[in-house]
């Protein structure tokens, strides 16, 4: 029971700092870049600790874009889609907040988290429900695409099934539920004022969808507050697809390497367990 709990705390914490894109560096981009590359270049602001991240989540407006990689080593196709409709959605959001753009900052997980190094990485999976709980909107970018690999249709049906992309999902539902229920324990309050985000904080999502540029609130619960039925299989994560598992598991030189589920029970558990 002593690891039971030591696991759930876990899943509260940051185990490695939020990484984030100020918009208009985002702006400036082009196109997604890798993390190490944007740390070397001090594009990234990093959010440390829990205090840090109320401060963060009261005075910021924090974007977290899910969605599925358009090949198996890289997040995007050549014509950048995912960028593209992102950083439509992140103007979008910046004006429907009415924030300056430096008050705006973006989170994609290859910009965001460790690529090159594999434990640095593990550590930032195992935030990922302290990272949903600290954004403003989750936002799902499944732009209707080509993987550029295999060169089939890539759109949200296939974003609901990577394991990945539920992963996030689940995490960004169990972090409002767990705001909802302990809002005095959460990374910030919820807001009453009747503005846009206290709306959306209290029918309990804060979940967005851009499609072919447009940001819109994506409506996963019926009127009782219940997930809709079309939604329901995303909280199946063990049951999504990794690119992993489709390959057998080998690196580059031929070496096994650990199965992507595997990496994720600890992180997962805690996240039942809170």
């Amino acid at each position: 029971f002593e690891e039971s709990g030591n696991t759930i705390r876990r899943a509260r914490v940051l185990r490695f700092p939020m990484c984030l894109v100020r918009l208009d560096h985002f702006q400036r981009m082009g196109r997604l870049i890798i993390h190490e590359t944007l740390r070397d270049r001090g594009r990234l602001l990093f959010i440390d600790s829990q205090q840090a991240a109320k401060r963060a989540k009261s005075t910021l407006c924090i974007l977290f874009f899910s969605h599925q990689w358009l090949s198996s080593d890289m997040p995007d196709d050549t014509a950048h889609s995912q960028y593209k409709d992102m950083l439509s959605a992140a103007m979008q959001a910046q004006q429907l907040r009415g924030m300056n753009p430096e008050n705006v900052f973006v989170w994609v997980d290859y910009c965001c988290v460790p690529q090159r190094n594999l434990d640095q990485q593990q550590l930032a999976v195992e935030s990922l429900s302290a990272y949903a709980a600290i954004c403003s909107m989750f936002i799902i970018s499944a732009p209707q695409a080509l993987h550029t690999q295999t060169r089939t249709p890539c759109n949200f049906s296939t974003y609901s099934g990577r394991l990945w992309c539920r992963l996030e999902f689940f995490c960004k539902l169990i972090a409002g539920v767990f705001e909802h229920n302990h809002p005095r324990k959460s990374m910030g309050g919820t807001s009453n004022d009747g503005s846009v985000r206290s709306v959306h904080q209290r029918s309990g999502t804060g979940i967005y969808t851009v499609m072919q540029g447009i940001l819109q609130p994506l409506q996963v619960t019926d009127g009782d507050g219940a997930l809709r039925k079309e939604y329901r299989d995303m909280l199946r994560v063990f049951e999504g697809q990794v690119s992993c598992c489709a390959k057998g598991h080998p690196t580059r030189d031929g070496a096994p390497i650990v199965c992507d589920k595997i990496r994720l029970v600890e992180s997962l558990t805690g996240v039942y367990g809170a």
